[in-house]
């Protein structure tokens, strides 16, 4: 039998010998370390040409909004209370009370966050999109989605490193 290997640089192997020591216990080594380095090589040049990877998307749409990003996305937001009663789950006039009591507005949105994930846990950038444009909070709305729909749109390092380190839980509001 004969086998060919092919890589994108034009490189063909026929070796049987080659193929017997990536494929068969036992078989020749002679250049086996060489030979998978190449082969590893030549795999990832594959898979970075076919467009498909992206090292890290960053917040998507569909996607369920991380406390940072929730907290800096929205922080424009002059009136956050009919925003909180607008989001989808289950805030209540209440929370709202509760929540007015943070110090800052960023403690604010923090809770509010917390809260509202405890109440909607399926939550995602698209209801916090669908709720300000219910409070008529356009141009904030647009903003945001395209930072969830353009992973490239006005994203610095720091939202890339939240956007693939948190995965905290929701705590209840004290």
């Amino acid at each position: 039998n004969c086998y060919q290997v092919q890589c994108t640089t034009g490189v063909r192997v026929t070796d049987t010998n080659y193929l017997q020591s990536i494929v068969l216990p036992g078989g020749s080594s002679s250049n086996l370390i060489y030979n998978d380095l190449y082969l590893i090589v030549c795999l990832r040049m594959l898979l970075l040409l076919s467009g498909d990877v992206e090292l890290n998307p960053g917040p998507m749409i569909d996607d369920w909004p991380s406390s940072l990003l929730f907290a800096k996305y929205l922080e424009p937001l002059v009136d956050w209370k009919p925003f909180a009663l607008c989001l989808p789950g289950g805030i209540t006039q209440l929370d709202v009370n509760i929540i007015e009591t943070k110090g800052s507005s960023y403690l604010r949105m923090e809770a509010l966050h917390k809260r509202w994930l405890q109440v909607n846990p399926t939550a995602s950038w698209r209801d916090v999109i669908n709720a300000l444009r219910q409070c008529k909070e356009n141009e904030l709305a647009r903003t945001i989605e395209d930072k969830v729909t353009d992973p490239t749109a006005g994203r610095s390092t720091n939202d890339d490193m939240e956007a693939s380190t948190s995965s905290t839980n929701p705590r209840p509001i004290t």
